[in-house]
């Protein structure tokens, strides 16, 4: 549990990405609810080629959360342009900051 868990106030649904198929799509496993904090905000990052991306929002949960992975968040599905972990005060993982 982190220690901002009580921010993280809404729900989205995930779905983790579970490898390609034989055409190349990514393919997704089934949902799973997640509690988060959402924000929007544009800023520039970086996906996990290491290729220029523009992020619109950052999600922030205590779920562990890969690039790919897909987030369903008010009507919208957004796809993880990168995603990483934020140490707590244990120096362990203590939430994932995620830019969709």
């Amino acid at each position: 549990m982190s220690i901002f868990s009580y921010g993280f106030n809404r729900t989205a649904v995930l779905r983790r990405s579970i490898g390609t198929n034989s055409d190349g799509d990514v393919m997704y496993g089934e949902p799973e609810q997640i509690r988060c904090c959402f924000v929007y905000k544009r800023r520039e990052t970086v996906d996990k080629n290491g290729n220029k991306a523009v992020s619109e929002a950052t999600l922030y949960t205590d779920t562990e959360i890969q690039p790919l992975d897909r987030i369903e968040f008010e009507g919208r599905t957004w796809t993880a342009v990168s995603a990483t972990s934020a140490c707590g005060l244990s120096g362990k993982a203590d939430h994932w900051e995620v830019r969709l």
